[in-house]
């Protein structure tokens, strides 16, 4: 519940191979070699594939346009940074705004806060976490993204798209962390929005409303009787990765994310042109009364088929946690499987695929070709040779 207004700063890179220039160039990351140890059990290995701890070398961070600097994330993943642009519209730090060049897709946001760092690099399909981990120690993470969930309590008036962006990148953050995720309330969703509106529109940053209401009372008079609640607030970042990334970098803010009491959340986002910061939002988290434990999570494999064949089950199969599902995947006569795809990455032509212990959302696709056709061989026709 302490307020949060860190620096959000987006930057677009330019994957390398192992060529000269890159390895000339010093890397923002500096590998970690001291006493501390990263736990692999208290991440989820369906999503971290590999992490690593380093400390990081700020001053490396350029801050006039067209420079650049080397991200040295794992030694076979080195991406390059060219700086657009450094924005200062934001308390605690600045906004460096870059681009990637010849990579469509790619997007990374950063934001540094008194020499702490939590950022993203999005390098489609893979995705990198960079969080704080014990100063001035950071860990780098390498994360296969789950499907996108869209579970909700209520059916009225549900999350705009950045609200919602926002609630997906909150259960990413738990799913990490093998926690279950959170379930989408109107009433706390109703109460962030309001909340960030007004905060917009009345140009202050406060969890106190400026009639004296405190974050549960909006909450209460939204209609969520709640057993126990918390909120985070934020102001100045344009997106939904950004204030993520603010949010992560900060103790407190990142123990309401990561709370296991909480069973539902609510986003409100909300721009004020005439406003200090201009962007304002909250997060509003809860249990409601009445509720002992959070309902037992789910998860969505979708699970799709090319032309000339099928995959069983199909569809978007729902899957308890913990719990494992099978698919058989079969060819049309005269066509065989070409390949399958687990969350966009290739395993092979497989006709039974198994996943174990599903703790988050998951895709399966399956594709077909044509059996080629083998040319008869002539008829063996006997030569008969008769002696004159």
């Amino acid at each position: 519940m302490k307020r949060a207004l860190a620096c959000s700063f987006f930057i677009f890179f330019l994957i390398l191979g192992a060529s000269e220039a890159a390895a000339a160039d010093p890397g923002l990351f500096i590998p970690y070699d001291g006493s501390l140890q990263l736990d692999p059990r208290s991440v989820n290995p369906a999503l971290v594939l590999r992490q690593r701890l380093v400390t990081i070398q700020f001053d490396l961070l350029p801050m006039t346009k067209g420079q650049a600097v080397v991200l040295n994330l794992f030694g076979d993943v080195v991406l390059r940074a060219v700086c657009d642009g450094v924005e200062a519209n934001v308390s605690d730090g600045f906004v460096w705004n870059g681009h990637i060049q010849d990579q469509p897709g790619s997007l990374v946001t950063f934001t540094v806060s008194h020499q702490a760092l939590a950022g993203s690099v999005a390098v489609p399909p893979l995705l990198y976490h960079i969080r704080s981990f014990r100063d001035p120690v950071h860990v780098i993470r390498e994360i296969r993204p789950p499907v996108p969930r869209a579970e909700r309590s209520l059916a009225d008036a549900g999350p705009s798209a950045v609200e919602q962006e926002v609630t997906e990148l909150v259960n990413m953050e738990r799913e990490i962390e093998n926690l279950h995720p959170l379930i989408w309330d109107d009433a706390l969703g109703a109460a962030a929005r309001g909340h960030s509106a007004d905060m917009a529109q009345l140009n202050y940053f406060s969890h106190t409303s400026l009639d004296g209401r405190l974050f549960y009372q909006r909450i209460t008079a939204a209609g969520y009787p709640y057993s126990t609640c918390g909120e985070n607030i934020a102001a100045g970042y344009s997106s939904a990765q950004a204030v993520m990334n603010g949010w992560m970098n900060s103790p407190g803010h990142r123990a309401n994310i990561l709370g296991s009491g909480f069973c539902d959340i609510g986003v409100g986002y909300a721009f004020g042109s005439a406003s200090t910061y201009g962007h304002y939002w909250t997060q509003d988290f809860g249990r409601r009364q009445g509720v002992s434990a959070c309902p037992a999570a789910e998860y969505t494999i979708m699970a799709s088929a090319g032309l000339h064949g099928e995959i069983e089950p199909s569809g978007s199969v729902r899957v308890p946690s913990g719990a494992g599902q099978t698919f058989q995947i079969t060819a049309d006569a005269g066509y065989r499987i070409q390949d399958v795809k687990i969350d966009g990455l290739s395993i092979g032509a497989l006709s039974t695929y198994t996943f174990d212990s599903v703790t988050a959302n998951h895709s399966i696709e399956a594709y077909f070709e044509e059996v080629p056709k083998v040319a008869k061989p002539a008829p063996w026709i006997p030569l008969l040779l008769l002696d004159e």
